[in-house]
């Protein structure tokens, strides 16, 4: 991925997450996840999975309680946000978003980060569905900033 897009506050905190332009991790067992669920998983996924999981990222909005700060985070762990996510939101989420989403992270461990195969970035939460942006750079700087994504829609339980 170009770093060229991402915000210089967005890569500051990629790198203090452990990320560097570059990096590769073994995605086997992501992969053996998704496709145990039957998720697909194309390229564009993939390529994010090997540049990104395995990193926790702090960011805003932060909070000072009796001197102590405290960040917001976002998890890129593809197994643990396949194994948090039901068949049923994935399928809703995906029909809102009009693609087949794959799981790829969590924000604050109750938004599940999904991506589908044009690269674009979204979130959903209970029966809802954000999108935080059409390409990796957008997302993450999105995600590594104070604003707020857009909602795409929502499902009646």
């Amino acid at each position: 991925m170009t770093t060229d897009a991402l915000w210089s506050d967005t890569r500051d905190m990629l790198r203090e997450a452990g990320w560097y332009p570059g990096r590769g991790v073994d995605i086997a067992s992501f992969v053996a996840t998704w496709d145990v669920s039957a998720i697909p998983h194309p390229a564009a996924v993939t390529d994010f999975v090997r540049e990104f999981a395995g990193l926790t990222v702090h960011h805003p909005p932060t909070i000072v309680i009796n001197g102590v700060t405290h960040t917001d985070w976002t998890e890129l762990d593809p197994v643990k946000a396949t194994l948090g996510v039901s068949d049923r939101m994935l399928f809703e989420y995906g029909r809102i978003a009009g693609s087949q989403l794959c799981p790829c992270g969590t924000n604050r461990s109750h938004m599940t980060l999904l991506m589908a195969g044009t690269g674009q970035v979204f979130g959903g939460v209970d029966n809802y569905l954000v999108r935080f942006g059409s390409t990796v750079p957008d997302a993450l700087n999105l995600i590594c900033s104070v604003r707020a994504p857009k909602k795409v829609g929502e499902w009646h339980v």
